[in-house]
């Protein structure tokens, strides 16, 4: 019999041992479940990891898992197992558009919500953090459709949604995929609107809410907003920043304007704020604060200084307060499923989940449409040369050769000029791309990084330092290639390899491994026009054969809104998940 470490992950317990046949059939025979995708025993109930504790005589652990459950006896009990539950209690069902359907985990996110609302009502704001690429978008919009049904009077619903600059035509596009009786307006720019908007939803970036803020608190007075999405609310992390501030309340300088005071969270009648991460913030406590205050703020909420000195070990130095400290995580834990927060991670709901979900993260122009525009002139000439080539090559008229020669030279310029555009483009997107990383990597772990020009390959490296990349390009020997290859796979600290989508397409594997993290992100700054360069990317990441903890691949084309890749996106998609259903 060999020695058995019992561990407590998220929201579950895990039996570690050296396998041998009988401690294997001691496991089992405690009800642990042995689970294939993550190649471990474990159990999500805390009966079954103490009668293991106590058959081991473990006697620490026994005591650990007796403090939770206890915890968890003076906690909504009901609301714990809900926070991590995969699908709605007795099959209740929730009404989708035609051709669209909920899954069952996001059904299930529906009756904790419903649960958690009727439980508190007087504290209606909560915290979604489910893993990215579990569709907390999709169950957003689901909310405002629910929510819109149950007015009264046939009253007009409203709508925030506050998100990153590169996420508002995502949001418009879902809003208007699954609420399909509903209006939605994205706002641009920093002049203040001078009428109150007819649209059920209001799109607006995080930089723009200081801003329109006075506009906004109009809308709340006069309509009152039923329901304020915080998306990617790891933006709000810090309680001093403006967009905080402007958005929870606090005193800020709005720019050139006088300042003025922001003494109260923006009102939200008949409803509240529901705040989307997919990064688990609670591995950094102080970090949850701000949401803290905000959705339970008579409990983890009531007093800052209680708080970090419980859940992040903080001491008072020379420099004043240290909370970069982590302690009591269990505990930190139990209390926020028990209140506040809904977290299901992808492995735990990959039966419901594609093998490949891949998506366009559309950015908007910023300044440069005429980018875009000039992009699209390259574009279009260059296929306009080609067709006079292959118009000669048929009629055969005339001095063929001549003619070729002319138009060869003339398609080779417009192929520069086009590819002049393309890199352009890439560049342009430089910024949104790192950061769109960040968030993959705090969610999901390591990530491959394609792109096509070298210059573009040059500047995500030089942007992600922080994540000790490595880059693989044509221009790089073969030695410095695999030297890139096994860093990526087999050293922790590198989350991410940045590679050329021609060089790097091909022949290499880049799952990532046990010890030093699995790989299941892959994001294309720019895009192959060809479906089969671009799944031969993919399956990089997606190999057949590879470990089944690499089973569920997030797959995201960053492009510019009306750009070339932008197209070129949606095509690939479409056809791409036709082939994926063909052949399962």
């Amino acid at each position: 019999m060999n020695e058995i470490d019992i561990v407590r992950t998220e929201g579950s317990w895990r039996a570690d041992f050296r396998y041998d046949y009988d401690t294997k059939e001691l496991v089992k025979s405690y009800g642990w479940k042995w689970r294939a995708n993550e190649k471990e025993w474990s159990t999500t109930d805390s009966s079954i990891a103490l009668a293991l504790a106590k058959a081991i005589d473990d006697q620490s652990t026994v005591e650990r898992i007796e403090e939770i459950e206890k915890l968890q006896g003076i906690a909504d009990k009901e609301a714990f197992v809900m926070s991590s539950a995969k699908e709605p209690a007795n099959g209740v069902r929730v009404w989708s558009p035609e051709g669209l359907e909920f899954k069952q985990y996001q059904m299930a996110f529906f009756d904790w919500y419903r649960q958690r609302q009727a439980n508190r009502p007087s504290l209606p704001s909560l915290l979604l953090a489910d893993e990215m690429g579990t569709g907390k978008t999709i169950m957003s919009a689901g909310l405002f459709t629910q929510i819109s049904e149950q007015k009264a009077n046939g009253d007009q619903s409203r709508f925030l949604v506050i998100c990153t600059a590169g996420m508002k035509i995502l949001w418009e596009r879902e809003v208007r995929k699954w609420c399909k009786e509903l209006s939605v307006i994205k706002i641009k720019g920093t002049k203040i609107l001078d009428y109150l908007p007819t649209e059920n939803v209001v799109v607006i970036n995080y930089d723009l809410v200081i801003h329109h803020r006075p506009w906004i608190d109009q809308i709340a007075d006069k309509y009152g907003w039923d329901l304020i999405i915080c998306d990617e609310a790891h933006y709000l992390k810090n309680p001093k920043a403006k967009r905080t501030s402007a958005i929870l309340g606090g005193r800020v300088n709005n720019g050139n304007r006088n300042e003025f005071r922001l003494d109260k969270r923006i009102p939200s009648i008949g409803g509240g704020k529901l705040f989307l991460t997919g990064t688990p913030l609670v591995n950094r406590p102080v970090e949850l604060w701000p949401i803290l205050k905000e959705c339970d703020p008579d409990g983890l909420g009531e007093n800052w200084q209680r708080f970090v000195r419980r859940y992040c070990g903080a001491y008072k130095g020379r420099y004043g307060w240290d909370t970069s400290g982590a302690t009591n995580l269990e505990e930190l834990q139990v209390k926020l499923r028990s209140s506040i927060m809904i977290r299901r991670r992808t492995n735990e709901v990959l039966d419901q989940l594609p093998a490949i979900q891949r998506q366009a993260i559309v950015l908007p122009e910023n300044g440069n449409a005429g980018l875009v525009q000039a992009e699209w002139e390259a574009f279009n000439n260059h296929e306009q040369v080609l067709k006079e080539l292959e118009d000669i090559r048929t009629n055969k008229d005339g001095d063929m050769d001549a003619l070729v020669r002319t138009l060869g030279d003339r398609q080779q310029t417009a192929f520069a000029e086009l590819a002049k555009y393309r890199k352009l483009v890439g560049l342009a997107k430089r910024d949104h791309v790192i950061e769109h990383c960040k968030n993959v990597i705090d969610s999901r772990g390591k990530v491959v990084l394609f792109a096509w020009h070298k210059d573009v390959v040059t500047a995500l490296v030089e942007g992600l330092q922080e994540f000790n990349p490595v880059r693989l390009t044509g221009a790089d020997s073969q030695t410095s290639r695999q030297a890139s290859v096994d860093s990526f796979q087999d050293d922790k600290t590198v989350k991410v390899i940045i590679l050329n989508l021609e060089a790097g397409g091909v022949g290499i594997t880049l799952t990532g491994t046990e010890q030093a993290g699995f790989c299941t992100s892959v994001v294309f700054s720019e895009l192959d026009w060809r479906p089969s360069i671009m799944q031969q990317a993919e399956r990089r990441v997606a190999r057949l054969g590879a470990d089944e903890s690499a089973t569920n691949i997030l797959v995201h084309h960053v492009v510019l809104d009306g750009s070339l890749d932008a197209t070129i996106s949606n095509r690939l998609i479409d056809k791409q998940n036709v082939i994926d259903q063909a052949i399962n």
